[in-house]
């Protein structure tokens, strides 16, 4: 009997069974139906493709293609939320299946977020690596004439010292140096095109003849997980800068500034009449050999002096569709030692239309200045020196009406015989006797083509060619009433010329994919990149010397090429884990074959703690955890280093010649070789943590650090006899800096 009912339940379950699958699946498939729409900006309407569309609860999703348009299977009910980087994010609750036309506007707050990075651009929530962005708004105010300037105390752990001359060049250092005698300058990237680091003769700077009102944005990459994919010129941080593009909105804007600048302090010397006192005191058989006046000579070399800018900057849609912007500039500061100044004069155009229904984008950026300069010479040395009981000028000086010490035992012809030896010059003849100028003409940009593939949205294609090219040219002439002397001891002044060329060719290639499925997102950037570098100077030397060693020289340095493969991969993860993989390949002309390529890998993982642990805490805006590590690479060993590999030699001397019979043969002087040099390479490690409150109102960074350069490339010495000079590069020992970086910011009132 008991089999009985066990036949019965065996035979009844399953039909219960099945009718309940039955009426699930029969409500599953009537409850779900395909939605299709187009996704478009509100304001111009162009289609946006690579809009993210997620399910609330679920972890369907969907993006746009290149027609903005998208198909996702959804049930009444559903609230489908669509985002894109730089536009607010937009929900909509399902309520029926009629073709949707969304409209997405841009969010400004959500623009400042987004951070320029090598070869691309990110979220700053989603940022793995040390990555400090800043906008126009946070960059420093007042009459700034290099751009630098506008970041000077800006980021944690940047630090710029500038010189005191107008339009001077900055010392520029991330988290310190990381070589010995190589370069320890960062990288900087000006919209996509690295520049050389080399400054050409009679420029102030690399950055003099860049405009500040040009620039958008600095992007800083600190750490090695940043900035290895820049492999082979990172190991110094980079500075990305990315200048203003053009608008469909028609905008006129004026600027212009002037500052008045004086000697705040000087340097504490004995005035004329305390000097008289100490030398009665201490030597007063001198006493006769002082003078009457009453000199301040640090005020004699400085004078009270203004400065300007002006910038004109017309934005609109040329011809009715084309996004543009054209910019004027003009800088004029005079220095406070006599006789400098610094002029320059800029023009920028950036056009940025598309094409296809904005499949195909082209970005055109070209800039050019002039710079023009008259450099003074430091005289602060005989300044604080010189006697103060002497005066700047005297009527009986044979020296253009100069004070200067001389004793005339020549009947009247001076000569370096006649100068008190030892004695220093009268620093104010020195300023106003020298006239050193120069005039350079700067040419930069960049042609950048994306194109998205019709088929496949998610992959977009990108090739950037990039231009830099420099000529100057510049002379130096001393009065002949200045007491410097030839060679030859003849006082009759000096005169030289000079002319100096260098260019800076880019081309860069590279694919880019970008797919969110359910709850992974995947970024994968992949390319190529070529740069060549080319510079030579000529000068006359001196042209009122007729001595054999002193004919005119033409420099051609040998070409420096750098290649590189790359390759980085971004891994998102429910929007709370983020991994980024990084891998360069480099390759320079600087080196022999068997050491010319260098390989340089990063890896770095954030962790939004905030949307893990605290999602609840209202309060709490952001609290991300970051580590990272990574290799970067050096080579930079100035431009008198090119070929160190290879079989160099130099020509000697004219007056330096062998004499067989009645001929004189110039000789050929081997130089250092040395085909072993190598890659310079920096372990960096990197733990970062990043919180913010209230909105962001108030946020804090602290980032932990350690930097371990290996194989450096110094300046050694060498055995006598085992090479052609005693000094050369070479790979010798090692280099660490490590520190604690802490940066607080906050919207006091508000």
């Amino acid at each position: 009997m008991p089999t009985k009912p066990l036949k019965i339940r065996a035979k009844y379950v399953p039909n219960k069974i099945f009718i309940s699958v039955f009426f699930m699946i029969t409500t599953v498939v009537f409850s779900q139906r395909s939605l299709s729409g187009v996704v478009l900006d509100f304001n111009d309407q162009t289609k946006l493709s690579g809009v993210n569309i997620t399910i609330a609860n679920k972890s369907d999703g969907s993006i746009t293609d290149f027609d903005g348009n998208f198909n996702l299977s959804v049930a009444v009910g559903d609230r489908l939320q669509f985002s894109y980087v730089g536009y607010k994010t937009v929900e909509y609750v399902v309520t029926d299946f009629d073709f949707l036309t969304l409209r997405m506007t841009e969010d400004l707050k959500t623009l400042d977020e987004i951070v320029v990075i090598g070869y691309g651009a990110t979220n700053k929530r989603d940022a793995t690596g040390a990555v400090v962005s800043i906008k126009q708004r946070d960059m420093n105010k007042g009459n700034m004439v290099t751009p630098e300037n506008l970041l000077q105390g800006r980021v944690a752990g940047v630090s710029i010292n500038t010189g005191g001359a107008p339009g001077a060049g900055s010392i520029i250092r991330i988290r310190g140096g990381s070589s010995l005698n190589a370069s320890n300058d960062p990288l900087i990237v000006i919209d996509d095109l690295p520049i050389d680091n080399s400054i050409i003769g009679g420029s102030r700077s690399i950055l003099s003849t860049l405009n500040p009102n040009e620039i958008e944005s600095f992007s800083i990459l600190k750490d090695a997980s940043a900035a290895a994919i820049y492999g082979s010129r990172a190991s110094n941080g980079v500075i990305i800068i990315t200048t203003k593009k053009g608008s469909k909105n028609i905008r006129a804007t004026l600027d212009t500034s002037s500052s008045y600048n004086t000697l705040v302090n000087k340097i504490e010397v004995f005035d004329a009449e305390r000097f008289r006192g100490l030398v009665g005191q201490q030597y007063p058989n001198l006493v006769g050999k002082l003078g009457a006046a009453t000199t301040d000579w640090q005020d004699a070399i400085y004078e009270n002096t203004t400065s300007s800018n002006f910038n004109l900057s017309v934005s609109g849609a040329a011809f009715g569709t084309i996004p543009s912007r054209l910019s004027l500039g003009r800088s004029n500061q005079n220095g406070l030692r006599l006789t400098s100044n610094y002029e320059r004069n800029t023009v920028s155009l950036s056009v940025n239309p598309s094409f296809f229904d904005s499949q195909l984008k082209i970005s055109l950026n070209s800039n050019y200045s002039n710079e023009r300069n008259r450099f003074a010479s430091d005289q602060e040395g005989n300044a604080l020196s010189f006697d103060p009981t002497q005066p700047i000028y005297d009527p009986n000086s044979p020296f253009g009406g100069f004070f200067q010490y001389y004793a005339d035992d020549n009947n009247g012809v001076l000569n370096q015989n006649d100068l008190v030896a030892l004695a220093p010059l009268n620093p104010v003849a020195e300023l106003l006797q020298r006239k050193s100028v120069s005039d350079v003409n700067r040419f930069y940009g960049n042609l950048k083509i994306d194109y998205h593939l019709h088929t496949l949205p998610e992959l977009s294609a990108t090739v950037n060619l990039g231009l830099d090219k420099q000529e100057a040219s510049g002379s130096v002439a001393v009065s002949d009433l200045n007491p410097l002397s030839q060679n030859d001891g003849r006082i009759i002044g000096s005169s030289l010329t000079y002319k100096n060329a260098q260019e800076n060719f880019l081309l860069d290639g590279y694919l880019n994919y970008k797919k969110r499925h359910e709850a992974i997102q995947i970024d994968l950037t992949t390319g190529y990149s070529y740069q060549k570098f080319q510079s030579n100077q000529y000068t006359t030397n001196e042209l009122l010397d007729d001595g054999v060693d002193s004919e005119p020289v033409t420099t051609i340095d040998p070409d420096l090429v750098l290649l590189a493969y790359f390759s980085r991969l971004n891994l998102g993860f429910q929007d709370q884990y983020v991994m980024t993989l990084t891998y360069r390949r480099d390759g320079t002309s600087r080196f022999s074959k068997k050491n010319r390529w260098g390989n340089f890998p990063s890896a770095a993982f954030a962790w939004q703690v905030k949307e893990t642990l605290f999602k609840e805490v209202d309060y709490l805006s952001t609290l991300k955890l970051r580590l990272g590590w990574g290799i970067t690479g050096q080579q930079d060993i100035g431009r008198d280093n090119l070929d160190l590999y290879l079989d160099r030699y130099t020509r000697g001397l004219p007056s330096s010649q062998y004499q067989f019979g009645r001929s004189n043969i110039p000789i050929g002087i081997p130089a250092f070789r040395n085909e072993d040099l190598r890659w310079e390479e920096t372990r960096t490690y990197n733990a970062g943590i990043d919180a913010g409150i209230l909105e962001n109102r108030f946020t804090a960074s602290v980032d932990v650090f350690q930097k371990k350069s290996s194989n450096l490339l110094v300046q050694a010495a060498v055995s006598d006899g085992s090479n052609f000079s005693n000094t050369g590069f070479q790979n010798i020992g090692e280099f660490t800096s490590q520190g604690i970086e802490v940066a607080l910011q906050g919207d006091i009132v508000k």
